[in-house]
């Protein structure tokens, strides 16, 4: 493949990722947006239906699974960001090594990392544990 076909594939990319998905976000905002303003004007719990539909299901099994998709897609266009500019951190100007820390400094941020990351954690962990279970069977949004 030429640069010509690549820079093609990569704008592509780059406009679905960067207009097309904040654009169907924008047109869902509206559209949740119009059943509100349906049920706040009528009154009719069939507009709010539309939006809550008795959120969380019963026996749910898949509920995790959107949040690790966006989670996927996140990671994804990080590493395509990624991908793009490398090895520059500002394009053609300035390269990864000669934006990167003395070794010293980098040293005692990885001393700060390898103390406080494990306290987070554990204290993450602690969280879950403690307030993991507290909602009651018939939890719901309506």
């Amino acid at each position: 493949m030429d640069a010509l076909i690549l820079s093609r594939i990569q704008f592509a990319a780059n406009i679905t990722f960067h207009i097309l998905f904040p654009a169907i976000t924008i047109a869902l905002g509206w559209f949740l947006l119009f059943f509100k303003l349906r049920y706040n004007a009528t009154k009719n719990y069939k507009w709010m239906r539309q939006i809550l539909i008795k959120l969380p299901l019963k026996n749910d099994q898949y509920c995790w699974l959107p949040f690790v998709q966006t989670a996927i897609i996140a990671i994804l266009c990080f590493i395509g960001l990624g991908y793009s500019f490398f090895p520059f951190i500002i394009p053609d100007q300035m390269l990864i090594v000669q934006a990167s820390s003395a070794n010293e400094s980098l040293i005692i941020i990885l001393v700060g990392v390898a103390i406080v990351l494990p306290i987070l954690l554990l204290y993450t962990f602690f969280s879950y544990k403690i307030f993991h279970g507290k909602a009651e069977e018939d939890l719901r949004y309506d």
